[in-house]
Order: C-alpha cells, then sequence, then structure tokens
C-alpha cells in the first residue's frame, strides 16, 4: 500500500495529464467510450488516494501554494449547494476536487521533479499526438485539427509544444526540423492565438544575437510557409488575422450573445457545466444552425457558469495570483510560458473553467 501511494504522488499527473489529451483524440484505434472510462475511471481511483492523504496529511491541502486551488474549489462547492443541484454541478465540483487535490499532492511530493520533466512530457506528447494525425488523417484541407476534437486545440498544444522546444533545447539541426514541423502544425490549424503563442516563446528565450537571428528566420519561414499553405487551401492563422472583419465578426457574434447569456441569468449564473455555453433564447433564428453557441472567452464563459457576483470574486482572485506568480516568484521559463500564453489564450478560447481537456483542467 505504501508503494501504491508512492506511485501515485510521483505519477499521478503524469497520468492525470496523459489521459485528458486522450479524450479529446478522434482516431479509429482510441475508442472514444474507452478513453472517457479510463478517463472518469483514473478519478474514481484518485479519489481513493485523495481520501488516505486527507486522513493522514491534511495540512497539505491548506499549504499556501495551493491556496488558489482550495478557494476556487470552495467556490464551486458554495456555488453547488446553493445554486446548482443537478447531477452535472455535483458531478463537476466531485471532478474539480479529485483534479485540485492530484495536482497539490503531487506538486508538494515531488515539486523539483515535476518542475524539471513535466515541460519535457508534455513537449513530446504533444509532438506524437500531431505525427500521429498526420499518419491517421493526413488529407489536408481548410482548417487542420489531425486526431483532436478541433483545430483550435491542435493549434494550442502545436504552440506550446514550439514554445517548450525553443526553451528548452540547444539549437541542431534535429530541434530545427522539430520546431519547423511544429510551426507548420500552428499555421495548418488556423488558430489566431497559437500565433500568438509562438510569438512569446520567441521573446521568452533570451535577447541574443543568435535569438535574433533564430526569430528572423522563424518569420520569413513563418511567411512562406503562410503562401504554401495557402495555395493548398488552408485557412492559416495568419490569413485570418489579415482577414479583415469579416474574421472577427463570428467571435464577435458569440460575445455579444454571451453577454446576453449571463445577463439572463446575472446572479446565480447557468450552472457549473456550462463553461462553454451560450443559451439559443439569444441567438437569431437564421443563425442557429450556423453559430457556435460558444462565447470563446474563458473570463465571459465564467460569469455564464456561476453569475456576476461569484464570477468578479473568482476574476479578482486569478489576476492577483497569477500577477503575483509572473511578477514576484521566479518561474522556470517553460513554466512561465505555458502560464503566460494560456492566461492570455483563455480571451479567444472557452477552455480555462473546463472538467476535460489539457486546458482547463488546472481552474
Amino acid at each position: 500500500c505504501r508503494m501504491l501511494i508512492e506511485y501515485f504522488r510521483k505519477y499521478a499527473l503524469f497520468l492525470f495529464l496523459f489521459l485528458a489529451v486522450v479524450v479529446q483524440l478522434r482516431a479509429p484505434f482510441i475508442p472514444m467510450s474507452l478513453a472517457q472510462m479510463a478517463f472518469y475511471g483514473f478519478f474514481f481511483v484518485s479519489a481513493i488516494f485523495i481520501f488516505l492523504h486527507i486522513i493522514t496529511r491534511p495540512a497539505i491541502f491548506l499549504h499556501p501554494a495551493f491556496r488558489l486551488l482550495l478557494i476556487l474549489w470552495l467556490v464551486y462547492l458554495f456555488h453547488m449547494l446553493l445554486f446548482d443541484h443537478s447531477f452535472n454541478g455535483i458531478a463537476y465540483v466531485v471532478l474539480k476536487g479529485v483534479t485540485f487535490a492530484t495536482i497539490a499532492i503531487c506538486v508538494y511530493y515531488y515539486y523539483d521533479f515535476y518542475k524539471e520533466w513535466l515541460p519535457y512530457f508534455l513537449g513530446i506528447l504533444f509532438l506524437v499526438i500531431l505525427i500521429l494525425g498526420l499518419l491517421v488523417h493526413p488529407n489536408l484541407g481548410g482548417r487542420y485539427q489531425g486526431i483532436l476534437n478541433n483545430p483550435n486545440t491542435l493549434g494550442y498544444i502545436a504552440s506550446i509544444a514550439f514554445g517548450i522546444f525553443v526553451l528548452t533545447k540547444n539549437f541542431n539541426w534535429k530541434t530545427l526540423l522539430i520546431l519547423m514541423f511544429l510551426l507548420a502544425m500552428v499555421f495548418v490549424s488556423g488558430s489566431r492565438a497559437a500565433l500568438l503563442g509562438v510569438g512569446i516563446a520567441l521573446i521568452l528565450r533570451d535577447t541574443s544575437w543568435k535569438n535574433i537571428l533564430l526569430v528572423t528566420f522563424f518569420v520569413i519561414l513563418a511567411l512562406i510557409v503562410n503562401v504554401i499553405a495557402a495555395k493548398f487551401g488552408f485557412m492559416t492563422g495568419l490569413s485570418r488575422v489579415t482577414g479583415g472583419d469579416d474574421v472577427l465578426s463570428g467571435r464577435e457574434l458569440t460575445n455579444i450573445y454571451g453577454f446576453k447569456t449571463v445577463m439572463l441569468s446575472p446572479y446565480y449564473g447557468w450552472g457549473l457545466d456550462k463553461y462553454t455555453f451560450i443559451t439559443p433564447k439569444v441567438i437569431p433564428e437564421q443563425l442557429k444552425y450556423v453559430l457556435v453557441p460558444n462565447p470563446h472567452n474563458s473570463h465571459l464563459a465564467l460569469f455564464i457558469q456561476l453569475g456576476i457576483p461569484l464570477g468578479i470574486f473568482v476574476e479578482i482572485l486569478l489576476f492577483y495570483y497569477v500577477f503575483k506568480l509572473l511578477f514576484t516568484h521566479p518561474l522556470y521559463k517553460p513554466i512561465y510560458f505555458i502560464l503566460v500564453f494560456t492566461f492570455i489564450a483563455s480571451f479567444f478560447e472557452s477552455f480555462l473553467f473546463g472538467i476535460s481537456g489539457f486546458e482547463g483542467i488546472v481552474l
């Protein structure tokens, strides 16, 4: 039993992140039902180990390093007890509690281990998924999503992997080939936020002449890739950025309808499971089968979930801790990059407060 507990402390977060990515895969060799069963089965097994830690080491969960996670979970619990008594609301609170506790236990006991190996693990995992995507679904065109559930997710993980390799590897031909492949994946995904991630990673590396030359190389390469991708019918992130007002109108509409959704239930929100939700009541009939009912903004989605009072409290808390981490605590550059990029991207995607998927498991 002691050995199993030690294995849980050391490897549970790796397994959790792996399964969080696997449930987003859409490949014939990974049945969705099996992936979801493994993901939620992990939650059940983790709950047993967490219960043992609550009994024997409750101080872990009160450690200042995990105060944000604890307060957020208490907010979710408060909202569930007062406003959201549905099965989905209860499930959300339970799954978030297991998630937060798993992160706290693993980081508490193996902080240095995860600091060193987590970026490497994520970089390799994302690279393998992107390569598998090309092998399984080589039909390129439009906005490419590989074996993931949507192009934005592909762009996000490609950008994260790009940043990890840029910030942790010495440059040689092997690394440059990997970076060129990842950059191509960012472009063909059509994700504008992913392009931003590439820029952040290059800025964070350093200000040496070598890095300036590297940035210049990738800017030129990016323009070449964009031209080639456009010739083959891809809708790249750069072409969407330079596409004018028509490109942005879809996001502007989802933001407007997301705001209207908030105002229909401003005090209590729509429920904890509504983290990618716009009510059909506010969408005009002619757009109901065209517009994706997703606010595409994690912070707007938070107000849809919790309502305005609790939403404001969580936003103040979140901004305080994020800026505290960024400006008062020295962080390992790849971790710093993931934090900065994910936080900025959260203003363009509704992934920050989900219960499945790599992007949303932390908050």
